[in-house]
């Protein structure tokens, strides 16, 4: 085999041997961040039970930790949070979305519909 080929072959092995190291470096951290991740989560709280929010009904201040909507709204939605009221526009919410919103009253539904996750 020629000295230019035997070359090639080497920096071809190099090569390789680089990207398998990363590539157990990557699968390394992502095995590290995901293991943290479950820990942290197991000692958090988890809903007791499921309610659906009412348009104008008042809610205690953390009451939920999560709403889901499950109908997206087609008009404004207006959501009083313990920092006050928020207005989303048109099509802001997704179904099937999460939010990590402390509702204390959905004031203006717009079309939208949650469901509440309760502590």
């Amino acid at each position: 085999m020629s000295k230019d080929a035997q070359t090639f072959l080497q920096q071809l092995k190099n090569m390789f041997t680089k990207h398998e190291q990363n590539m157990f470096e990557y699968h390394k951290k992502f095995f590290e961040d995901y293991s943290r991740l479950i820990q942290s989560v197991q000692g958090q709280r988890s809903a007791k039970k499921l309610i659906k929010l009412e348009e104008g009904k008042e809610y205690q201040r953390d009451s939920f930790f999560t709403i889901q909507c499950v109908k997206a709204n087609d008009n404004e939605c207006t959501i009083m949070t313990e920092h006050g009221d928020v207005t989303f526009p048109p099509k802001s919410f997704f179904i099937g979305a999460m939010y990590p919103i402390n509702v204390l009253m959905l004031k203006k539904s717009g079309g939208a519909e949650f469901i509440g996750y309760i502590n």
